[in-house]
């Protein structure tokens, strides 16, 4: 059977408390932005896409951290997204209770079914300080919009199962972005040897699919990659099968490791491609990965 590259799972106290402090904090200053953003953009799209891209921005832009602080620990690190976005998350429901206390004027856009409105609100800060240290006035907020909804889609007003569901959808967006993207970096593979991360080399140069396919991924699961290190470089990546590779190299390690993508010829016209991890951090020789570096550089 092949092997797979796992990590060492070492991580220090510093590191974690540290990482954890630095995502806290991230994530509660952005969540003023986002909680606004919500508000006062009253369009379905942003309202849909705002948790994705705040969850994104904010997993990507601190979980560099997980990296420069050297967590090799992937329960570890997808903790540490959890316990840091939890705060952020919550932040965010503070500033909305905020606005919704504060609710003024309704100030209408448009005309017809392209109509929308916004209502007028404020924030203060010996407000924002109270409804924090007070989250069941936020539960009990959260129940009352419940009942007639403060938003619609065209003609359906957003309340009862059908808001919970959407709230607990933004939930699982906000907090899971966080603790999954956290832990995959931790599970980049790491020189033990440099005490460094391993850079990916992503190889510019496609390779040709194998014919016999079915031979070539069994070889694969058995950890055996011969048909790459003799492969060609593939003729027409405009219209035929083709495998992309990335290295995990360094010379300092007795390992080297390899991520394999195939792209599939679909023949669509809007997707020509589909594409498919048909291996991901295979173990394999250090000689092996400077050859197919050789190779297909």
């Amino acid at each position: 059977m092949s092997q797979n590259y796992q990590p060492s799972g070492f991580f220090t106290p510093g590191a974690f408390l540290v990482t954890l402090l630095a995502t806290s904090l991230f994530t509660a200053l952005t969540s003023v932005i986002y909680a606004l953003a919500i508000w006062y953009i009253p369009l379905f799209f942003v309202g849909a896409l705002a948790p994705f891209v705040w969850a994104l921005l904010s997993a990507k832009t601190v979980g560099s951290l997980i990296n420069r602080t050297k967590i090799r620990n992937s329960k570890v690190a997808g903790l540490v997204g959890l316990l840091g976005s939890l705060p952020g998350y919550y932040c965010s429901w503070v500033v909305w209770a905020n606005l919704v206390i504060n609710m003024g004027e309704i100030i209408g856009f448009g005309s017809g079914r392209s109509s929308i409105s916004v209502s007028k609100s404020s924030i203060h800060l010996d407000q924002l300080i109270l409804i924090a240290t007070h989250p069941q006035d936020i539960i009990e907020l959260m129940k009352l919009v419940n009942v007639d909804g403060l938003w619609a889609i065209k003609n359906f007003v957003v309340k009862g199962y059908f808001l919970w569901g959407v709230w607990a959808l933004e939930f699982l967006v906000i907090i899971g972005a966080h603790c999954v993207y956290f832990a995959r970096r931790a599970a980049i593979p790491f020189s033990e040897a440099t005490d460094s991360w391993i850079k990916p080399t992503k190889l510019k140069t496609k390779v040709a699919y194998p014919l016999e396919d079915e031979l070539f991924l069994n070889n694969l699961n058995q950890g055996d990659i011969s048909y790459l290190l003799s492969a060609s470089p593939a003729a027409n990546t405009e219209s035929e099968n083709y495998l992309t590779l990335t290295t995990y190299y360094d010379p300092n390690e007795s390992q080297a490791y390899l991520d394999i993508e195939a792209a599939f010829y679909s023949g669509k016209k809007n997707r020509k491609f589909k594409y498919e991890k048909i291996a991901s951090l295979l173990q394999i020789r250090p000689d092996q990965a400077k050859k197919l570096q050789d190779l297909f550089a």
